[in-house]
């Protein structure tokens, strides 16, 4: 998610409105999977709900990486956020099952900081691979153009728009590995709940 304003910015003549209707967009779609899930309950076993969660999510990624009409980002957006309340609900609830209740402050903080320095850290590799590398290379002419543009298209935003699938990518690998990942996959058998 690093460089989705800035591409969107890019391929919008920056365009806030537009950044602004996508974002809105996926709130919309949170907020309309945060009540779903929490009518519903979410999948029995819940690591299947973080795991089928993230890899919509990081699928939606893509989709939107791969558009470029503001309308294909909007609905993009809401079917992408709504499936971020699955990840993030099964995660919390499995740690909540899993950790006595006596140390969850510390075992959250913890948590808490671990998610939060790869915020930066993403930001950090993002930014000076798409100046750099992705960006030049997608510009009319560039080393990748020939190969990409078809498409992600060529110009401004495009180097981005390439960008954001290799990550996405990566993401949608590592949900599947949770699944070939025995005590991933099967954490909530393996781990007994605090309270049993």
């Amino acid at each position: 998610m690093a460089v989705f304003s800035s591409m969107i910015l890019a391929r919008t003549n920056n365009n806030p409105e537009i950044l602004a209707s996508v974002n809105i967009a996926f709130g919309v779609g949170a907020s309309i999977g945060a009540m779903i899930f929490s009518i519903w309950g979410g999948l029995k076993l819940r690591i299947h709900g973080m795991l089928i969660g993230t890899g919509v999510t990081e699928f939606a990624k893509i989709l939107l990486s791969l558009a470029r009409d503001p309308l294909i980002w909007i609905v993009t957006a809401t079917s992408g956020g709504f499936f971020m309340p699955w990840l993030g609900s099964c995660n919390q609830a499995i740690w909540l099952s899993k950790v006595e209740p006596g140390i969850q402050g510390r075992i959250f903080a913890s948590r808490f900081l671990i998610a939060q320095i790869t915020t930066p850290l993403g930001l950090g590799i993002s930014g000076p691979l798409d100046d750099n590398i992705f960006e030049p290379a997608m510009k009319t002419g560039g080393s990748l153009a020939n190969i990409f543009g078809g498409l992600f298209g060529t110009g401004a935003g495009a180097g981005m728009a390439l960008q954001n699938p290799l990550f996405s990518g990566l993401g949608i690998v590592i949900c599947l590995c949770g699944y070939r990942f025995h005590n991933l996959r099967n954490v909530e058998f393996i781990l007994p709940d605090h309270n049993s």
